[in-house]
C-alpha cells in the first residue's frame, strides 16, 4: 500500500490530459541544454503517463498474497520485485516496451524541431525530407544519390514507406504473443 496514491494517480493523468504545448516545451528544452543535442530524443518522452497507469493497474491485480507468502519465506523486497514480480509481468513489460519502441522510432517532429545539424538528425527527418522536397535540392547537398532521379515521387513515398515500418514489423512477432495479454491484464480494472 502506497500513502497518498489516489493523489498521484489524479498527478499522472493530469498530465496525461493537459500539457503546455509546443512553445514552452520547446522553451524548457531549450533550457535545459537539449537543443541539438541527442537526448533530446530520450528524456522528454522516457515516461509516459498511459503507460504508468497501464503498469500500476497491472501491478495492482497481482494477489497480495504471493508477497505476503514469499515474506513468510524471508524473502526481502527487492528478492520479492525481482524474483516475483519482474517474471510475472513479462506481458505488460513486452507491451510498454513495443509502445515506447514505436513512439521513438517515429519522433521525426521532435528531431524536425530541437536537432539542428543533419548528423543528429533521425532517418524518419531524413525520409520525410526526400518525399517532401524537390530530390535536385537533396542531390546538390549530397544527401541522396542522382541515380534517385529517374524514380517516380509515388515510387520513393512508396519506398520510404516500407523502410519506416519494416524495423517495427520485424520487432512485433518477437513481442506480440505478450501483446494481447499485457493490455488486457494491465487496462481492465477490478
Amino acid at each position: 500500500y502506497m500513502p497518498h496514491r489516489r493523489t498521484y494517480t489524479f498527478l499522472v493523468l493530469f498530465t496525461m490530459l493537459f500539457n503546455g504545448g509546443i512553445v514552452p516545451t520547446y522553451l524548457l528544452i531549450k533550457n535545459i541544454a537539449l537543443i541539438d543535442n541527442r537526448l533530446v530524443y530520450i528524456l522528454p518522452s522516457l515516461i509516459a503517463a498511459f503507460n504508468v497507469i497501464i503498469v500500476k493497474n497491472f501491478f495492482q491485480q497481482l494477489p497480495t498474497s504471493l508477497a505476503e507468502s514469499a515474506k513468510v519465506d524471508g524473502a526481502g523486497e527487492f528478492r520479492i520485485l525481482f524474483s516475483l514480480y519482474i517474471p510475472l509481468s513479462k506481458p505488460v513489460l513486452a507491451t510498454i516496451s513495443l509502445w515506447t519502441a514505436v513512439t521513438h522510432w517515429n519522433m521525426w517532429f521532435d528531431a524536425l524541431i530541437y536537432i539542428n545539424s543533419d548528423s543528429k538528425q533521425v532517418m524518419q527527418t531524413f525520409l520525410q525530407r526526400i518525399v517532401i522536397e524537390s530530390n535536385t535540392e537533396l542531390i546538390e547537398k549530397g544527401l541522396v544519390s542522382p541515380d534517385v532521379t529517374q524514380f517516380t515521387p509515388e515510387t520513393i513515398k512508396a519506398a520510404t514507406v516500407i523502410v519506416t515500418i519494416l524495423p517495427i514489423l520485424f520487432a512485433y512477432p518477437f513481442v506480440q504473443k505478450y501483446f494481447v495479454k499485457g493490455i488486457t491484464l494491465g487496462g481492465v480494472k477490478e
